[in-house]
């Protein structure tokens, strides 16, 4: 348990919207990159890249390495968290916009909640019982028919693969608390990071999708986007976030499980394009008011 320190009120507010605005933003960035190059391996490389530079900065300052069973432990956060949870999502926004696939990955809490209940006997609180009704309500209305409910919603098959991968994510986080952990959250986060590249990239390569991968793929906007994600997205914003552990209670700090499907969505809306109906309106009132529910009340 992490007990909160004080800090300067403008970090706080730098912090949490570092975390809002660059994770909501992450859900476009992979969209257009995944229409130009393979989802596996690029995402295999952002979080390989990404993942030994923390390392490597963590090492100059003079954090200890991982134990092995701290990197035994770490292979499964990357596996079920790294690869499983962002690989679904770039996978499923080669065909499926990403305002979708961020309201359908922001129940990830209510998976949590119902993993922890299973698995540890954590009774939830009545408002979190109601917050995952109302989450499982907006998911069903995001992939009922259209002819009930009308334009706007996401494959079947695509939401499943979300679901899956949001899924592994909760139950990695859930195991990985009982495994080994280095005393350097950063360091821990660095390792999973690795590993979790290190199988999107075997991913990748039993997809067939080195093949595919030339040089001719790898333009200056498709070289800048990834950086984006690499540096912004899976190094400054998870800075970010531990900052605000530290020093922020639980529920402020994961205040961007509601902010960033909001985010998502107005960027795919102003900057990708992508359409907005009064299904995903509804959807999206239901799934952020659910999941703010979740993350309030969660013990």
């Amino acid at each position: 348990m992490i007990t909160p320190t004080p800090a300067p009120r403008g970090r706080l507010a730098a912090a949490h919207a570092s975390v809002w605005l660059i994770w909501g933003s992450t859900y476009l960035g992979v969209r257009v990159l995944v229409q130009t190059v393979p989802p596996f391996f690029v995402m295999g490389l952002r979080f390989l890249v990404a993942g030994i530079i923390v390392l490597l900065v963590l090492r100059a300052r003079g954090v200890a390495w991982p134990t092995a069973a701290e990197w035994r432990a770490a292979t499964i956060g990357g596996v079920m968290l790294v690869a499983a949870g962002n690989g679904a999502v770039a996978y499923t926004e080669q065909t499926v916009p990403s305002n979708l696939v961020a309201l359908t990955v922001a129940l990830m809490p209510a998976w949590m909640v119902l993993f922890d209940w299973l698995l540890n006997r954590v009774m939830p609180p009545r408002a979190t019982l109601i917050g995952l009704a109302l989450g499982f309500i907006g998911v069903a209305v995001l992939v009922g028919p259209s002819a009930v409910l009308g334009a706007g919603a996401i494959p079947l098959i695509g939401a499943a693969t979300v679901i899956a991968g949001s899924m592994s994510w909760a139950l990695g986080s859930i195991l990985t608390r009982r495994l080994a952990r280095p005393r350097s959250v950063m360091m821990g986060t660095a390792a999973q990071m690795i590993w979790g590249g290190v199988a999107l990239l075997l991913v990748g390569a039993l997809a067939g999708e080195l093949p595919v991968l030339t040089t001719s793929l790898l333009t200056p906007a498709v070289i800048a986007l990834w950086l984006y994600l690499v540096i912004a997205g899976s190094i400054v914003a998870y800075s970010a976030y531990v900052y605000l552990l530290h020093h922020t209670e639980p529920a402020k700090a994961g205040s961007y499980a509601f902010v960033n499907p909001v985010i998502a969505v107005f960027a795919g809306w102003g900057l990708g394009g992508e359409a907005l109906s009064p299904r995903i309106g509804v959807a999206a009132v239901l799934i952020v008011g659910a999941v703010a529910l979740i993350v309030r009340y969660r013990d």
